[in-house]
């Protein structure tokens, strides 16, 4: 099994945005699961000064090798790029997964999908990304 991580970048505070993707893959990770986060990649793009829409191409390659979108939703603000991967994985057929923090209503996703894990603490979120193994959730 393959996952997407798609999360929302702009507006972040990048040290924290690092420890809890960091945190979600190496859980993916320990669960022999294979997962791509870009967060890592769109440094690499950004200081070899690449053009985003380099950076989009990649990440849209990204999600048709994955069989799985886990999507990070950990603010009710609306993200343009995650979106559009949101939109792109759901037009390519892909499985798509929302991980809610608790008291957020992402009106605009989770119309999408049924498939909803609910965490308080990234702790919780974590041990809940067991359900992601190939069990249904």
């Amino acid at each position: 099994m393959n996952i997407f991580l798609a999360y929302r970048f702009s507006g972040k505070d990048q040290d924290v945005l690092e420890k809890t993707l960091g945190a979600i893959v190496s859980a993916l990770k320990d669960l022999g699961t294979g997962v791509f986060c870009s967060f890592w990649e769109r440094r690499f793009f950004r200081d070899e000064k690449f053009p985003e829409d380099e950076l989009v191409g990649f990440d849209l390659k990204e999600i048709d090798k994955s069989d799985e979108v886990l999507v990070l939703v950990d603010s009710d603000e609306e993200d343009a790029e995650m979106l559009s991967e949101v939109e792109y994985a759901v037009s390519h057929g892909k499985k798509l997964v929302l991980a809610v923090k608790r008291g957020l209503h992402p009106a605009f996703l989770k119309g999408l999908t049924g498939n909803i894990l609910e965490f308080e603490s990234l702790k919780e979120l974590c041990g809940k990304l067991r359900f992601l193994s190939g069990k249904n959730i």
